[in-house]
């Protein structure tokens, strides 16, 4: 947490001085900010690389030994992780599309989608760290044979965030112009924003859900579906169905494409969860 307030402190000093080219260097604008990016994503990768060699129980844990080589981990972290970032490319990648059918749709129509899912992703951010504390319990307990714990862990944490989730999108429900005009005071723009954020706190619940359920899945070893899921959900669904309601209700309907969307995902992801942890191995007590 620490190293990302201080990678932040970081790209804010430097927009400020290179955005409006304080240094003369004849850097400014979108590319200053973008080089803003790199310092600060820089400045992190430092910060975090020092903390780690500085950290005392480094040696003692033989964080810095090289271990013997083991096939059989290397598979399943490389499994893990295709299966991992293949989600999240899929996720990317479709609501990057949404923003270039937003781009077909006109200016005012690309800078509302923008606001509205700049907010989202700032709100996302509550259940992406709840769904790492939910990995890590459902982790443990899966690893320790703990069926109970397994189920228990991630319906807890589905459970909070869903609660969290609620709160969020009431409160942003209420305050949803006030929010939009802190971005822009374009009549134009607080015209198509302010109710397409309204409309954007109806897929936060299923969002948050179908992210901690996903991690939830994959601490339990089941890798490959929540990713076909994902791609069903966001890939599938989502891209075309975003493009043709954009093409009918605008901005409006680019939200739409993802409330159902996320509906979807949060449903399987849930539902499959319920399955793996029914399923889950049991380590036998000796008794």
């Amino acid at each position: 947490m620490v190293a990302m307030w201080v990678a932040n402190a970081v790209n804010l000093a430097l927009n400020i001085v290179l955005v409006p080219d304080m240094l003369g260097i004849g850097l400014h604008g979108a590319m200053a900010s973008a080089w803003a990016t790199f310092g600060a994503r820089t400045a992190l990768a430092i910060f975090l690389v020092i903390f780690i060699l500085r950290l005392p129980e480094a040696r003692a844990w033989g964080l810095f030994a090289k271990p013997k080589r083991d096939r059989s981990v290397e598979v399943e972290q490389i499994r893990v992780g295709i299966g991992a970032g293949s989600s999240n490319f899929i996720e990317v990648g479709a609501f990057a599309a949404m923003t270039l059918f937003a781009g077909q749709l006109g200016a005012a129509e690309t800078a509302s989608w923008a606001v509205v899912i700049n907010v989202s992703a700032i709100v996302f951010m509550v259940p992406m760290g709840l769904s790492s504390a939910t990995a890590v319990l459902v982790g443990r307990a899966y690893g320790a044979g703990d069926r109970a714990g397994v189920m228990r862990s991630g319906l807890l944490g589905i459970g909070v965030v869903t609660v969290l989730a609620f709160v969020i999108a009431i409160g942003l429900w209420l305050a949803a112009r006030p929010v939009v005009s802190a971005y822009t005071t374009d009549p134009a723009i607080l015209a198509i924003a302010a109710p397409a954020l309204v409309l954007a706190t109806l897929f936060f619940v299923a969002d948050a859900q179908q992210v901690v359920a996903a991690q939830a899945n994959r601490a339990a070893g089941d890798v490959v579906w929540p990713t076909l899921m994902h791609l069903l959900s966001y890939g599938i669904i989502m891209i075309p169905l975003g493009w043709w309601l954009a093409h009918r209700m605008g901005v409006d309907g680019l939200v739409w494409s993802v409330i159902v969307a996320s509906l979807i995902s949060g449903v399987l992801l849930t539902g499959r969860f319920l399955r793996v942890a029914r399923r889950a191995p049991m380590v036998k007590t000796a008794g």
